[in-house]
C-alpha cells in the first residue's frame, strides 16, 4: 500500500513547460535548503531542455527495462552532469566575423554576451543558423553549429541505382 496521495495530474514536459513564465518573473524559495534562486538570467530553451531532462528521466523509471523491472528513482544530477547548452532558435545575427587570419568569430549568445571562438573550417556562404550547441569536456570548450543551407538539394535514396558487380559476376570473367 502507498502511502503518498495520487497525483491530481502527472506531471509531463507541457505541464512543467507552464509553470516557466512563472519561475522567471519571481524569486523561488528552495524548501530543503531555504535559499532564493533566480531564474530570470537564464535563456529560456536551457530551461525547456532541463523539463525535457526531467520528462525523459521520468519515462525510463516508469517503463522500466526490457524485461520490465524498474532500475529505482532517477537520482539526482549535479551541473557536472550536464556539459551540454543547446540554444535552439539561433539566428544569423548571433555571429560576429573577424578577419584575424580568417580563424577568429565571435558569438554572441543570450543571456552570456560574447563569446571568442576559434574555427576550424569557414562558414559556407549563404547559410542559415539553426541551432547552436556549447559542450564542455575535460580538455575544453567547443561549440557546434546546425546550419541549413537552401543550395543543397534534398537527396533521396530512391533515385539511387547500385552499380557494383557481385562476387559471382566477377568469377565469371
Amino acid at each position: 500500500m502507498c502511502q503518498l496521495p495520487d497525483l491530481k495530474e502527472k506531471p509531463n514536459f507541457y505541464s512543467q513547460k507552464l509553470q516557466l513564465p512563472e519561475l522567471k518573473e519571481d524569486l523561488v524559495k528552495l524548501k530543503w535548503s531555504g535559499e532564493w534562486l533566480d531564474f530570470s538570467g537564464v535563456y529560456s530553451t536551457m530551461l525547456q531542455n532541463a523539463c525535457k531532462r526531467v520528462e525523459n528521466a521520468y519515462k525510463r523509471f516508469v517503463r522500466g527495462d526490457k524485461n520490465g523491472t524498474r532500475s529505482g528513482k532517477p537520482r539526482f544530477k549535479s551541473q557536472s552532469r550536464y556539459p551540454t547548452l543547446v540554444f535552439d532558435g539561433a539566428k544569423n545575427n548571433w555571429l560576429k566575423f573577424c578577419t584575424i587570419n580568417g580563424r577568429w568569430l565571435y558569438l554572441n549568445l543570450p543571456k552570456l554576451g560574447l563569446v571568442k571562438v576559434r574555427s576550424h573550417r569557414p562558414l559556407p556562404i549563404g547559410f542559415t543558423l539553426k541551432q547552436v550547441s556549447v559542450i564542455r569536456k575535460a580538455y575544453g570548450w567547443y561549440v557546434t553549429f546546425v546550419l541549413n543551407d537552401e543550395r543543397v538539394r534534398e537527396h533521396s535514396p530512391d533515385s539511387v541505382i547500385p552499380t557494383w558487380i557481385t562476387r559471382w559476376d566477377w568469377m565469371q570473367f
